[in-house]
């Protein structure tokens, strides 16, 4: 579902990145947020960054379950840049990792939405 790669300076969305847009896409995050007003090009740099803040709390969840030695195991997997390796590996030493990765999507979706919910009240005053 999910794929690690390690960051790459960039300008313009990468091919790696653009799953994971579509994937935020397919889940209405701009429709949600009250955002499609935007044009497509701030719809596209906003969900970029969503993703990349996504993937950091992936990677910190995924870093916190792991043990030492599975740590250095993932580095190496990961190093390959094979997707298929790495969510095999994932789901080898994670219990319920699919749902993990549900569940800091659905986190980070609410608090963007109290989020968006805050800023539009503060403009309405």
């Amino acid at each position: 579902m999910f794929k690690f790669f390690k960051r790459k300076p960039h300008k313009k969305v990468t091919h790696e990145k653009l799953s994971y847009l579509e994937h935020l896409q397919r889940q209405n995050f701009i429709e949600e947020l009250g955002l499609k007003e935007l044009t497509e090009e701030k719809q596209t740099e906003l969900l970029t960054t969503m993703t990349e803040s996504i993937l950091k709390r992936i990677t910190i969840r995924v870093l916190e379950q792991l043990s030492k030695k599975e740590k250095k195991e993932f580095d190496e997997v990961r190093v390959t840049a094979d997707p298929d390796k790495i969510n095999e590996f994932l789901r080898e030493k994670i219990d319920n990792y699919d749902q993990m990765l549900q569940e800091v999507i659905s986190e980070f979706k609410e608090e963007m939405k109290t989020t968006m919910h805050g800023l539009q009240a503060d403009l309405a005053e």
